[in-house]
């Protein structure tokens, strides 16, 4: 396995999305809980399911399509994003997709993300709604990842943290991508 820390594709524009998700209301962002309620480092986050299921996290198959999928528009946006996905990595697609929210001023742990799926997939952000002073470490290293920049993490090999020392709220997606 390649020795990384961040790698950036590329960017996206995010603002369609992001104010489609400013019209969340709390309960949309507490319909899931699994995430938050298996995990004990993502207590302080809140998740909206997209393209996800526990079980894809131990196998490479597609994760269950929700409810937000449709009311976000994501197939449009993973429609504009995959050209930039195929051009860096080759042909594939998208196995897991989720958007997350650290709330103001929390954390989450340092941690290795586990699951056999995780090896075999790319595992990207793509910050959607963020604060300079909120920092993602990730083996040593400390980034404030932009609004609609698209790194790839090496969360499977590497222990990684995030800090958010703001008082808002920061909203990213998480994307699986897997080759053919």
């Amino acid at each position: 396995m390649e020795n990384y820390n961040y790698k950036l594709l590329g960017n996206c524009n995010v603002t369609n999305l992001k104010n489609k998700i400013d019209k969340l209301t709390e309960q949309d962002w507490l319909e899931h809980q699994l995430r938050q309620n298996l995990f004990e480092v993502h207590k302080h986050t809140n998740t909206l399911e997209i393209l996800w299921d526990i079980d894809s996290l131990n196998n490479n198959t597609v994760g269950k399509v929700h409810n937000n999928f449709f009311k976000l528009n994501i197939e449009t946006f993973l429609k504009n994003i995959e050209p930039l996905y195929k051009n860096y990595y080759g042909s594939g697609y998208f196995i897991r997709v989720l958007i997350t929210k650290l709330k103001s001023n929390l954390i989450i742990s340092p941690h290795i993300d586990k699951g056999n799926s995780l090896k075999d997939c790319k595992r990207t952000h793509i910050p959607i709604k963020t604060h300079p002073n909120c920092i993602f470490t990730i083996g040593g290293e400390t980034k404030h990842l932009k609004e609609g920049e698209i790194w790839e993490i090496n969360n499977f090999q590497k222990e990684h943290s995030v800090e958010n020392n703001s008082n808002e709220d920061r909203i990213h997606m998480i994307l699986d991508y897997i080759l053919y």
